[in-house]
């Protein structure tokens, strides 16, 4: 029998893949991409997650999942300079810590 997926931020693990989803202003904003990438760095002290998915303007606000389909968070911004750039995403215990928070 398939078992389930459980999804979890404390199931992330460095070098694994991610997928940012989004509407990006490259695609004139309308229609939806997908890039790929490894998570590059987690600091929950900090609560972001490094990645060298590509997060330009319009996929951040989207969605990142984890290779199982799980929610990891939303991306927010790009750390670069000229030869390389990371994406940031915003963890998804994070989002729905402010969710609560706002619905109170």
């Amino acid at each position: 029998s398939e078992s389930d997926t459980q999804c979890s931020e404390d199931m992330l693990l460095l070098g694994e893949q991610i997928k940012i989803y989004g509407y990006p202003s490259l695609s004139g904003g309308y229609y939806l991409t997908v890039t790929e990438g490894l998570i590059s760095s987690i600091n929950f002290d900090e609560d972001l997650i490094i990645t060298s998915a590509k997060v330009s303007y319009g996929n951040s606000g989207g969605l990142a999942i984890d290779k199982d389909g799980c929610f990891v968070g939303i991306p927010s911004s790009v750390l670069g300079d000229d030869n390389e750039s990371f994406g940031v995403i915003i963890p998804g215990y994070v989002v729905m810590e402010f969710l609560e928070k706002i619905s109170e």
